[in-house]
């Protein structure tokens, strides 16, 4: 059987449409000097986008306003403030109006391997990164400091998830922060967030998953009510390991995919909880799986080979549409059927998204429309430091 073909390259500036969708770039800019580890992407009154790169750079940018778009659609908008500090903009330019706006800096002298973001409720918003130096470090985004962080590993951090504390009710927690490393451990925390961009981390983690077989590379975690914490690992060796923990402290291996010949990687992995609570994972070999949850066990649904390594994975929140980034450059976006089946035997592709060199995609982050027309803002980050912004549209 003939392997998958690599997308052609995006035409710069211009519209690719793909079998019923269409792809319109926004901007793309080389940023780090090194492979963007994280990204995120902010809408609203105040729209930015954060970034973590293996310089060991940690960045907010501004995004180019949206004049001329549907203002009834959640999108892009000129980020004119972020916090206490205006970002200088000119409405009457063009070129102003298609450049990231340069707002937050922060450099490690370790690369980061892994971003979160989370708000605190209050109007400020938190970046955790996770780092080469073992050490996780909470930055606040409206204050332009580091505000906590903690000796975290014995290795790499590679993945960092927060979700919201079961017991927030008591007021001595709000969220529980997981860690992976390659240590092999995962490790959770007690954190504590609060007006003004106030953080509180444990200096030391309140349980360990030590069940991995190998160095772990990504880690994802789904708060389900009345059942527990999921927390899902993929290994450098291709292995899988979901474990279910409960706050009266029970931990479950409810799931665990050994590595098979080949040793490539289990490089994202994702939960979706739409009334089916899905995870979604994706390796070195090219292969996307899905797994339905069930109170006793996991259970594989369906998989598919995209053709190229999968290095970053989004389901949005719906669980409709998943997006992969691609070691090839491109971008896939599979739809998710009931139950996690992956309706795509080809799924939609779009080559160089981060520009013609067509550097792997190795970072994420899609924001759905609020509107009924499925329109996705993307923030892609690349290999080679570079941040692509773009629209995707169902037509």
């Amino acid at each position: 059987k003939a392997p998958p073909q690599r997308p052609p390259p995006l035409s710069s500036g211009t519209a690719e449409t793909e079998e019923g969708w269409k792809l319109k770039p926004v901007i793309s800019k080389q940023i780090h000097g090194g492979a963007v580890s994280g990204c995120h992407l902010s809408l609203g009154t105040s729209s930015y986008v954060t970034t973590t790169s293996l310089d060991g750079g940690l960045m907010v940018h501004g995004l180019p306003s949206a004049q001329g778009n549907d203002p009834k659609r959640r999108s892009f908008t000129s980020a004119h403030r972020l916090g206490r500090h205006p970002i200088p903009q000119k409405a009457d330019s063009n070129v102003q109006q298609h450049k990231f706006h340069p707002f937050r800096s922060h450099h490690s002298s370790d690369p980061l391997a892994c971003l979160a973001h989370v708000s605190d409720g209050k109007g400020g918003n938190i970046a955790f990164a996770g780092g080469h130096d073992d050490v996780i470090l909470a930055y606040g985004i409206n204050s332009a400091c580091a505000l906590a962080s903690v000796y975290s590993h014995r290795d790499a951090v590679t993945g960092l998830v927060l979700v919201s504390h079961p017991k927030s009710d008591d007021g001595q927690f709000t969220h529980i922060m997981i860690s992976s490393s390659w240590d092999a451990t995962v490790k959770l925390w007690n954190v504590c967030l609060s007006g003004g961009e106030s953080v509180k981390i444990s200096k030391e983690p309140f349980d360990e998953l030590f069940d991995a077989d190998s160095a772990v590379d990504c880690v994802d975690a789904l708060h389900i009510a009345g059942v527990g914490l999921a927390v899902a690992a993929g290994g450098t060796d291709g292995s899988l390991i979901v474990w279910l923990w409960t706050v009266d402290g029970e931990k479950t291996v409810l799931f665990q995919k050994e590595a098979k010949r080949g040793h490539e990687p289990c490089s994202s992995v994702k939960w979706s909880n739409n009334g089916e609570i899905l995870l979604v994972a994706g390796f070195g070999n090219g292969q996307v799986s899905s797994f339905a949850f069930k109170h006793d066990g996991m259970y594989p649904v369906s998989k598919l080979n995209l053709g190229s390594p999968v290095q970053c994975l989004c389901i949005i929140p719906s669980g409709q549409e998943l997006f992969a980034g691609c070691a090839d450059g491109g971008i896939r976006l599979i739809s998710v059927a009931d139950g996690g089946h992956f309706d795509d035997h080809k799924p939609k592709s779009w080559g160089a998204v981060n520009g013609e060199s067509s550097p792997g995609v190795t970072s994420l982050c899609v924001v759905p429309s609020e509107g009924e027309r499925k329109i996705y803002t993307i923030a892609s980050g690349a290999e080679d430091g570079s941040l692509a912004l773009f629209l995707i549209e169902k037509l």
